[in-house]
């Protein structure tokens, strides 16, 4: 016979944070993504340079904004934990690896067979973090509705309107580390 939890006992909202395997793992998938690319340049300079363009992209415009999120959260006196927080954004990570990992293949075909390795790279790092984004929103509102304490509503909005915030620094700073890459890569 199991026992009924009350309403008011305090379940824990921290989800399950992936381990440094799992980090590294995604980031490796990252760069696989790129080297997969790089290949149809034709250089192996240009090859090599273009191993780590996802992962500097990517990881770099989460590592520079999730600070901010943390610290604004904090201000704006949001309730979640902000471990929650930071593994939510870790898991975020995780799941853009196995995104780039699955689009891989890809662009290894078109980096082998057409000479638009760089666009289908381009309009797939752009594809990975926009999704990655989107579902890293929702996953940050969910973790700060989920904490038990007072006005819920008025949290997801603030929470909702804080993630499109943070989602728009990601976006522009993302931009301009593509940029970077983008001309670390041409050479």
């Amino acid at each position: 016979m199991s026992a009924a939890v009350s309403p008011t006992e305090v379940v824990s909202t921290v989800p399950d944070s992936p381990t440094l395997a799992h980090l590294a793992i995604a980031m490796a998938q990252f760069a696989l993504l790129g080297a997969a690319a790089g290949i149809g340049s034709g250089d192996l300079a240009t090859a090599v340079r273009t191993v780590p363009s996802g992962l500097a992209v990517g990881t770099g415009a989460l590592v520079m904004t999730a600070p901010a999120l943390v610290v604004m959260h904090q201000f704006l006196g949001l309730a979640a934990d902000p471990d929650a927080l930071v593994h939510t954004l870790s898991r975020g990570l995780v799941r853009g690896g196995r995104l780039a990992f699955g689009f891989a293949p890809m662009a290894l075909f078109f980096a082998t067979t057409t000479n638009l390795w760089a666009v289908f790279l381009t309009l797939v790092l752009a594809a990975t973090g926009g999704t990655i984004l989107m579902r890293l929103m929702v996953d940050l509102r969910r973790v700060e509705i989920q904490h038990p304490a007072p006005n819920p509503a008025t949290r997801g909005f603030t929470m909702t309107a804080l993630t499109a915030g943070w989602a728009g620094l990601a976006v522009l700073i993302a931009l301009r580390l593509a940029w970077d890459v983008a001309a670390f890569v041409a050479g």
